[in-house]
């Protein structure tokens, strides 16, 4: 990812990811190589609020695409829908752009969700989709009651039915109404 978001090769991405490491600032996964994590949220919550609002939904959109290129089927990682949530949240924080592939991954990793009976997980993850319908202008009426309609069911089956109920039944002009 890191190599197809900078434009660097593989030997200075290692690196600049030794540096990291050594400096505190990472640590690798002593089980999976290329792996890497910040020693703490708050660092990266630090390194991430240094950017515009513009320029990290560049990085967001790039690193989705990154993703979306190493998914599809042919690629030499490919493993089609293992990080369906991933691209769902790269593309959700890409910004209104980019509306249309973060409800098109988020919904996908919704039924994901759904198929392995974790509707509180689709939940989240159509809350997503609808953020994303709802930024995009205008907004796309049938969409997004498509898309309320199956969180509704998800709340549903994980017995939150005031939930699901509340998702319709909200007044006129409140983040979770919509009209026809």
């Amino acid at each position: 990812i890191l190599m197809a978001t900078t434009g660097e090769g593989e030997d200075r991405v290692i690196e600049i990811l030794d540096a990291a490491v050594a400096a505190g600032l990472l640590d690798e996964s002593t089980e999976m190589p290329g792996r890497y994590a910040f020693i703490h949220a708050l660092l990266r919550s630090t390194l991430s609020s240094g950017l515009s609002l513009t320029r990290l939904a560049q990085v967001h959109r790039n690193i989705g695409e990154a993703i979306e290129r190493q998914a599809r089927p042919g690629a030499r990682q490919a493993r089609p829908g293992t990080r369906l949530g991933e691209m769902a949240w790269h593309f959700g924080h890409a910004g209104p752009a980019e509306s249309d592939r973060a409800i098109l991954y988020a919904t996908r990793a919704a039924a994901q969700a759904e198929a392995r009976l974790a509707y509180d997980e689709a939940v989240g993850f159509y809350e997503d989709a609808i953020r994303a319908c709802r930024s995009d202008e205008p907004v796309d009426q049938s969409e997004l009651a498509k898309l309320l309609l199956s969180r509704a069911e998800a709340e549903w089956r994980i017995g939150e039915l005031q939930k699901a109920g509340d998702t319709f039944f909200v007044p006129m002009g409140t983040p979770n109404s919509w009209t026809c």
